[in-house]
């Protein structure tokens, strides 16, 4: 199976990666912008503490790395605190969005008091979403908890790569789906 891992990457020992959650692609879907290939985690055995954020990278393909949450590789990205169903009096959901091919991925920290979180809200950074999480509130709830989501590639971006990942029957319904709800005319489609 193809599947998008998400791992442990504190010292660059793939022997020593973590797999958090996996994803595959097949079973992925246009999301609500349908310029958009959405892709749902199922958890692991593993958990994510949320002071180990930073170590983690998407990969795809069995290996290939597509992101990275580590902002000392110079990678850019924005973690954006948005209203979500799974937002509680203990969890939050985050957003990270990539540059250039604006990947989102989609987490939720547990263990993160509401309190807490909604203090946070107005004096945001997005640019230093992982610094805010790994240093502040990481220390000041040790126990906190990552879950992994979702993903979200850019069509555009990620086209040759889903085309060849994606059985084409599963990209032709899919593509038809999309066309019923009357959104066919946004982006490139997979021929």
């Amino acid at each position: 199976a193809i599947l998008t891992r998400v791992f442990d990457d504190d010292d660059d020992d793939e022997d020593n990666a973590v797999v958090y959650a996996s994803a595959d692609l097949r079973t992925g879907s246009y999301a609500n912008n349908p310029r958009f290939w959405k892709v749902t985690f199922v958890p692991k055995a593993s958990t994510c503490r949320l002071v180990d954020l930073q170590y983690v990278r998407v990969c795809v393909g069995g290996g290939f790395p597509i992101l990275c949450l580590d902002s000392r590789r110079n990678v850019v990205f924005e973690g954006f605190l948005d209203n979500d169903e799974a937002d509680s009096d203990t969890s939050k959901c985050l957003n990270f969005c990539f540059c250039p091919d604006a990947t989102w991925f989609e987490v939720v920290i547990h263990g993160w008091p509401r309190t807490a979180w909604e203090d946070m809200v107005d004096e945001w950074d997005p640019e230093h979403a992982i610094q805010i999480l790994v240093e502040e509130v990481a220390s000041d709830y040790p126990n906190a908890t990552v879950e992994f989501r979702s993903l979200l590639l850019l069509e555009k971006a990620y086209h040759g790569a889903v085309k060849r990942l994606v059985p084409k029957d599963k990209l032709m319904a899919a593509r038809a789906e999309r066309d019923q709800r009357g959104t066919g005319q946004y982006g490139t489609h997979y021929n």
